[in-house]
């Protein structure tokens, strides 16, 4: 009995953390840039009619993986509206806060603008204006957008 045990629990356990490779699921790299440079820090979200949807997170070198539930695990097949977003890193409040009161204490900062510009053409930041749509089919190596070009 505990031989068999040993053998079932690794494989039992294998199941509960999940496969990252789903049939469905195709990788998919993205690149964006701004005139051809790299831009780093970019939020970028497929979004499907049935509910599906796909994000990124550029790198260094502008480049993202798409994932669905878990890093590496690709995209669903299917048709997607894009939208990119890029926002200044917000300063964390400091000081103190008294939420029965909902005031801050002497010397407290809080960040300036609650509603900051984002730092890529609005345009991008939703589905509905952003122009870009992309279908998966089968794995996309790199799918590349530009920022830069032909935005007002």
């Amino acid at each position: 009995m505990r031989i068999s045990l040993f053998l079932v629990l690794p494989v039992f356990l294998l199941g509960l953390l999940g496969c990252s490779n789903l049939p469905d699921h195709v990788p998919v790299t993205v690149q964006v840039n701004d005139k051809g440079v790299p831009v780093e820090g970019v939020s970028i979200t497929f979004v499907a009619d049935d509910g599906a949807y796909a994000v990124g997170y550029t790198d260094e070198k502008g480049m993202a993986r798409m994932y669905t539930y878990n890093p590496n695990d690709g995209v669903k097949k299917g048709s997607y509206l894009v939208q990119l977003s890029k926002y200044p890193k917000a300063e964390a409040p400091t000081g103190t806060y008294d939420p029965a009161t909902d005031s801050y204490g002497p010397g407290t900062t809080v960040a300036a603008d609650p509603n900051p510009e984002p730092l890529i053409p609005r345009k991008f930041v939703s589905t509905e204006t952003s122009g870009l749509s992309v279908v998966v089919e089968k794995a996309i190596p790199l799918l590349v957008f530009d920022v830069g070009k032909d935005t007002p």
